[in-house]
């Protein structure tokens, strides 16, 4: 069996996941790079409808923006990934060959797959001045997109341009060399490293080789070759997603366009999470706290229910993953929880660590 394909026997996920992510009890997902990037499970048609939200909001497509900030994810996540033989030889340094390209390529390829990003192929490759790749499954065009101009100019060690477009379904990703400085919202769009309070989250190991949490094989199903990973429960799409990429392009986004961004946000979140647990049979009270449950392990930090009753709740998050759409998941949730439509207002608590969202 392939490396890539070997899963856990006991809950199913990707071996690869318990070399390159950790579950922490505080309630968030952490990457082995350098970087410790911070990751949660989401499901890509929220992230799709946020965007296109936004992009219709302000009348421009946002994509750009997008581009911009998981460029910078994708380079700092490879460094871990891509063998460390292949950056000490400098592939840019080697000659004019697709099969230079192609091991460290069907390794990273292999890994985004296990992410739910979809299966990517390489079309054609001429070193340190194009490449293009197909991405069948694609699940944001525009955070793909980033990714592989991040881990493009990582490889080749220059500075890349993009085009992206659909054919037949599918990303085609054209990469290439360019001299244009880049623009002036870099600075801004730089991830930051945030220090995470202690949390004490007793969850169920697996008892299989992973010793991962047993949430994730268990709710998830992976499709290593298509890329995809699914919610047995809701048959929903999901995907592992860097947090950092999503809060650099909404701090560009509301620097630039003022407090309606985190507004549509969070409406936008909070029609999909109620629309997305009422298709689940998710009700009442019992399926509030069990949606608070799971968001540790999904990555989005340590909630406490401090009062509920059929008209109002207070919910404290200790490390929220991006409090603009927290306070909107935490609404459609308590959406459903009671019929109608709810609403959140957040206060932060000890800086940026904890959040108290009132609900109503």
């Amino acid at each position: 069996m392939k490396r890539h394909l070997r899963r856990c026997g006991e809950c199913g996920i990707p071996l690869a996941y318990a070399r390159y992510l950790r579950w922490y009890p505080n309630g968030t997902i952490i990457g082995t790079d350098r970087g410790r990037t911070r990751l949660a499970f989401l499901e890509t048609e929220l992230i799709n409808s946020i965007i296109e939200g936004i992009s219709a909001y302000i009348g421009l497509d946002i994509q750009p923006v997008v581009v911009e900030a998981e460029r910078r994810i994708g380079r700092r996540f490879i460094e871990t990934i891509v063998p460390s033989a292949y950056v000490k030889l400098g592939l840019y340094r080697l000659p004019r060959d697709i099969s230079v390209i192609e091991p460290p390529s069907r390794y990273i390829f292999d890994h985004v797959a296990g992410l739910g990003y979809g299966r990517f192929f390489i079309l054609s490759y001429k070193r340190r001045k194009r490449m293009t790749v197909l991405c069948r499954n694609p699940y944001s065009d525009g955070m793909l997109i980033g990714d592989s101009l991040g881990v493009w100019e990582f490889l080749e060690q220059k500075q890349g341009a993009y085009r992206g477009e659909r054919e037949n379904g599918m990303l085609r990703i054209t990469l290439m060399e360019t001299v244009e400085p880049r623009p002036h919202l870099e600075e801004r769009l730089i991830p930051y490293a945030p220090v995470y309070l202690p949390g004490k989250l007793d969850y169920r190991i697996c008892g299989g080789g992973c010793r991962l949490p047993a949430f994730p094989g268990k709710t998830y199903e992976w499709d290593l070759e298509e890329g995809v990973i699914t919610d047995r429960r809701t048959g929903m799409r999901i995907a592992c997603v860097p947090t950092a990429s999503l809060d650099a392009v909404f701090r560009e986004l509301e620097e630039e366009l003022g407090q309606e961004i985190p507004r549509i946000i969070n409406e936008i979140t909070r029609r999909k999470v109620r629309d997305f647990l009422a298709g689940a049979a998710l009700g009442g009270e019992d399926g509030f706290r069990e949606q608070l449950r799971e968001m540790p392990l999904r990555g989005f930090g340590n909630p406490f229910i401090e009062r509920i009753d059929d008209r109002s709740c207070v919910v404290r998050v200790e490390n929220p993953f991006s409090p603009a759409l927290l306070e909107g998941i935490l609404a459609g949730a308590a959406s459903n929880l009671w019929g109608r439509e709810a609403f959140c207002r957040a206060e932060k608590q000890h800086g940026s660590f904890s959040w108290r969202y009132h609900l109503s």
